[in-house]
């Protein structure tokens, strides 16, 4: 795909999702050849928020066009949008902080240090408070969508966190960036059944083991150890330990 100054962006209704013709059905160029992230729609408003590296690109969601920018900004991840306080929120890496704007004018209100790297930004309307997914710190972290003020972190996550979700009940879901390895067979590319897990340390990876091993999965028990080095198998080079599944 060309990237050169183009974003292309994939559109299509419900019904489009359902019947078997699923095509793209629009294109909007949106100008940069920059990196991408995240992109959030607020229905309501009827706008799009685009994450464009140094700045946020801002669509209307009927015409497609482009109303506005939010500029000057690094490492562009996410956007959140709270309708009933007027405000927006961008995830940045800067090292890590979150840029909070106004929805009708685009305009910056304040700045928030949270953790580094974050990626992943929410909003929680039972709350009222703004959650941020800080990957190079490997925590969460929550504040006050109102005032800006840090109500609370989750330290010690042990892994990079990345995307999340709300379920609007108080509760976040949250994936982990760790390394996963599915071994499959050379040649059909089908999987053999078993796979390494890199956690971030010991604990971590005994912690996973007790909480997944015997599990049922797919009809089968799940068999969770610590990975040997290949020359406690009889031969061969040595390998960083790590978990394996299967």
């Amino acid at each position: 795909m060309n990237l050169q100054r183009t974003a292309l962006l994939l559109t299509a209704t419900a019904a489009m999702l359902l019947a078997a013709g699923r095509h793209v059905i629009n294109k909007i160029l949106v100008p940069g050849d920059y990196g991408w992230d995240y992109l959030t729609a607020d229905s309501d408003g009827r706008r799009l928020y685009i994450s464009h590296d140094r700045e946020v690109v801002v669509l209307d969601l009927d015409s497609g066009a482009i109303v506005g920018k939010i500029g000057e900004m690094k490492g562009v991840h996410g956007i959140a949008v709270s309708r009933n306080l007027g405000r927006g929120f961008i995830s940045k890496t800067d090292p890590g902080s979150v840029t909070i704007f106004d929805l009708k004018t685009l305009a910056k209100i304040d700045e928030v240090r949270v953790g580094d790297d974050p990626n992943a930004i929410l909003f929680d309307q039972k709350t009222q408070r703004v959650f941020t997914a800080d990957r190079g710190s490997k925590r969460i972290t929550a504040f006050d969508a109102a005032s800006g003020k840090i109500v609370n972190t989750s330290d010690g996550l042990g892994g990079k966190t990345e995307h999340a979700a709300l379920d609007g009940k108080g509760h976040l879901f949250l994936n982990m960036q760790d390394s996963v390895t599915i071994v499959t067979d050379r040649d059909t590319g089908q999987s053999r059944g078993f796979g390494f897990v890199e956690m971030s340390n010991n604990a971590e990876g005994d912690r996973a083991i007790a909480a997944v091993n015997g599990h049922e999965f797919g009809g089968r028990a799940l068999n969770v150890n610590e990975a040997r080095p290949k020359d406690e198998y009889g031969g061969g080079i040595g390998r960083k330990p790590s978990r394996w599944f299967g």
